[in-house]
């Protein structure tokens, strides 16, 4: 299946990616100036190319999806590792890190990489994610470990928090830092 044509000019291209934007958009977050933002934030990413072939799996990035269980370890949704393309299951919906990985491989800075996705929809960062004491913590151990050995190294960790945080009745911002910082060390 791929998304768009091959054979579109660049004015067809805007226009189909409108459309597409639009239509995904406008049910779930409302206004006509964040779906606008949305929509001209995707054509940069065209223009920049990171839209180019992406209906081809990447050449070096492979992409997995880790669903972390209460008790500790994960189920592996992607069955291992699985080349990065959108229409993998490297996540319920690709998000962010398909950018990044395209982002990575265009670089050319790494010759082999893969993009681990480990998340829980709905989870705190403290309650669920901090080192030996999130609901969490031992599911994201085991996977980081477990991916480890046989010439693999970490290169980088990026986290990525939904609103949940943003639903509590104090401020987080005055414990936000403080449980990132202890979770990344």
């Amino acid at each position: 299946m791929r998304l768009f044509k091959k054979d579109l000019n660049q004015n067809q291209w805007n226009q189909e990616l409108y459309k597409v934007i639009d239509s995904v958009h406008v049910y779930e977050n409302g206004p006509p100036e964040v779906i606008a933002n949305l929509r001209d934030e995707v054509i940069k990413l065209w223009q920049f190319g990171l839209l180019n072939s992406i209906d081809e799996p990447l050449s070096s990035g492979k992409c997995s999806f880790m669903n972390p269980r209460e008790e500790g370890g994960f189920d592996d949704i992607t069955g291992g590792s699985q080349p990065t393309i959108w229409s993998a299951n490297c996540g319920e919906s690709f998000g962010h890190e398909l950018m990044f990985s395209t982002t990575l491989e265009k670089a050319k800075t790494v010759t082999n990489f893969e993009t681990v996705k480990i998340a829980h929809g709905g989870s705190r960062m403290f309650e669920d994610w901090y080192p030996n004491n999130g609901r969490y913590w031992g599911a994201l151990n085991s996977s980081l470990w477990s991916r480890t050995g046989g010439g693999n190294r970490w290169s980088g960790f990026i986290w990525h928090q939904g609103e949940q945080e943003s639903f509590d009745e104090f401020d987080p911002c005055s414990t936000y830092l403080g449980n990132l910082t202890g979770l990344v060390n």
